[in-house]
């Protein structure tokens, strides 16, 4: 209990810019994922190639790599923005390269025919992939798509490497503090085990209200 109250401040400071930084992360690489994969589906073949350059660059090489790219490229170039957005941007980036494909995958799932009968009935086409199409994808991908969210939230734990005090670096900070390393990461570990658990708790929450069909 004294250990939980002398680190406590400290953990939970670093578990806000965590799931700060995730929710941002969740949020925008869900939309741009989506967005490519519909510019891959139905966009020209040169737009299909780039989008499949960015994949193959973000899914074949190592966060740590990009994310330390990201934050000492911007110098270089005269730039100096804030850590924690370079930080954000690249996570959203590097996952959205995941959901583009499981995107991809969901909409292939879908028989053509619905789309083509959608089409012969004049429906608009953002309305044909928001009622029609998206709906069914989401059902289909969702156990991939809840693997991805918790694997961003802890991919995020990387970020401390370039001075983002999230919860791992906190997490640091305390063990170096205290001398008791096993204990504060177990605390960590805990707080990242919870955070997780609501996400999984949504996602269900979310299939069962708008995909129990």
């Amino acid at each position: 209990m004294e250990l939980l109250k002398q680190v406590m401040p400290y953990l939970l400071s670093g578990l806000k810019i965590t799931v700060l930084v995730s929710a941002f992360a969740l949020v925008f690489s869900m939309l741009l994922g989506l967005v490519l994969a519909l510019l891959k589906r139905n966009g020209t073949k040169c737009m299909g190639k780039i989008i499949d350059g960015y994949i193959k660059i973000f899914r074949n090489t190592p966060f740590m790599i990009q994310v330390y790219l990201a934050y000492n490229l911007p110098p270089l170039l005269g730039l100096h923005p804030k850590a924690i957005v370079l930080g954000t941007v690249i996570l959203i980036m590097y996952e959205a390269a995941y959901l583009t494909v499981t995107f991809q995958m969901g909409f292939d799932a879908i028989p053509k025919g619905q789309e083509e009968a959608a089409i012969a009935l004049d429906i608009p086409y953002l309305t044909r992939i928001r009622k029609i199409l998206l709906p069914q994808v989401m059902k289909v991908i969702l156990p991939t798509v809840t693997s991805i969210l918790i694997v961003t939230v802890k991919d995020s734990s990387l970020l401390s490497v370039i001075t983002i005090t999230e919860l791992t670096m906190e997490a640091s900070r305390c063990a170096s503090i205290t001398f008791l390393p096993f204990e504060v990461y177990i605390i960590t570990g805990v707080l990242y085990w919870i955070l997780n658990m609501l996400i999984e708790l949504v996602m269900k929450l979310f299939s069962q209200k708008y995909l129990a069909y």
